[in-house]
């Protein structure tokens, strides 16, 4: 009886030990590894991370820093990192197209006719100077700096067949943001199609000034979206749902715009000081997270023409708004 007492009473500890390790291993964060481009429609995430949003949900956030986040498509589809910050590009849509499960899930920049000029065509000052109108038809053979397989592309070819032009008449250039900066001082580019810091960066160098911006040409488009990968859609999708609150809390203390507190966020992630921050144009991102699908499509359709993906995918493989609705229920 002794020798079944004492082993019942070994089992019943080793039990409390498997259990109190087992609720030790479930209170520890979660790391979660997000691809990011250095610009400021990225600053939710920093303000959620200085603000200990993120915190609150289980989360300690590792970033990936990336010129471009198409590369980042083959480490989100493996499960390599868990988020992607990242612009619509024809290489995610055809890796989607393809079977990946990626999906948008928040706004995170948009466009507007009535907001500032975060992403706009900037031209040189010599272009300008020779072309005072500013028409549409003085773009033939410019020689611009930009992805013609991109968004800004789609935007580009929208903005020269009002002067009855395509991408065919102009010579395009892809290079990095800080060497477009110097082929605009050096006059070896016309044109560069530009996002926040750059515009203001280019601004303030006097290097010329904006064409057009985006915002006025196509209002309301979305350009730039939370990403999902399978860690989040597939294996644990409440660390989705949680990892979307935090973010969403970061969306809302980032639209209360230029305060003290976002400034010293923003200087101390994008290494700007606060005066250029202040002076710069800070995208809109909405609030409950929803995107515009419709901009998705259209820009589906021109690159379904040129040729540059393989089919058109519908809205709901892209599109996943059940974790901003989610967030948008615990946030009330």
């Amino acid at each position: 009886m002794k020798r079944n007492s004492s082993l019942v009473i070994s089992l019943l500890l080793l039990s409390i030990i498997l259990l109190v390790s087992g609720c030790s291993t479930a209170n520890e964060p979660a790391k979660i590894r997000v691809v990011f481009v250095p610009f400021l429609s990225n600053a939710p995430f920093f303000i959620g991370v200085e603000e200990g949003y993120f915190k609150e949900e289980g989360f300690i956030l590792e970033f990936v820093e990336v010129e471009r986040t198409s590369e980042a498509i083959p480490a989100l589809e493996q499960g390599e990192v868990d988020v992607v910050g990242g612009l619509i590009s024809t290489g995610t849509l055809n890796a989607i197209a393809r079977g990946a499960n990626i999906k948008f899930v928040a706004d995170k920049g948009h466009v507007t006719a009535t907001g500032c000029n975060t992403a706009a065509l900037f031209a040189n000052k010599a272009f300008i100077e020779a072309h005072p109108d500013r028409n549409p038809g003085d773009l033939k053979g410019a020689r611009i700096s930009i992805n013609p397989a991109s968004m800004s592309g789609f935007w580009a070819e929208i903005l020269l067949r009002q002067g009855n032009l395509t991408l065919g008449d102009i010579e395009d250039f892809r290079t990095s943001n800080a060497a477009e900066f110097e082929m605009m001082r050096e006059g070896s580019i016309d044109l560069a199609s530009v996002d926040e810091p750059w515009t203001t960066r280019m601004l303030q160098a006097d290097l010329g000034d904006i064409w057009v911006s985006y915002g006025d040409l196509v209002p309301d488009a979305s350009y730039a979206h939370v990403w999902y990968g399978p860690n989040f859609l597939e294996k644990k999708p409440d660390l989705g749902k949680r990892f979307m609150v935090a973010f969403l809390k970061g969306v809302a203390q980032f639209n209360e715009g230029k305060t003290d507190r976002n400034l010293e966020i923003l200087e101390k992630h994008l290494e700007l000081d606060k005066e250029f921050l202040r002076e710069a144009c800070w995208p809109s991102v909405n609030s409950d997270g929803t995107i515009n699908p419709k901009t998705v499509m259209e820009f589906q359709e021109w690159a379904f023409q040129k040729g540059l993906i393989d089919n058109i995918v519908p809205i709901e493989m892209f599109w996943d708004p059940s974790f901003i609705e989610y967030a948008r229920q615990e946030i009330k």
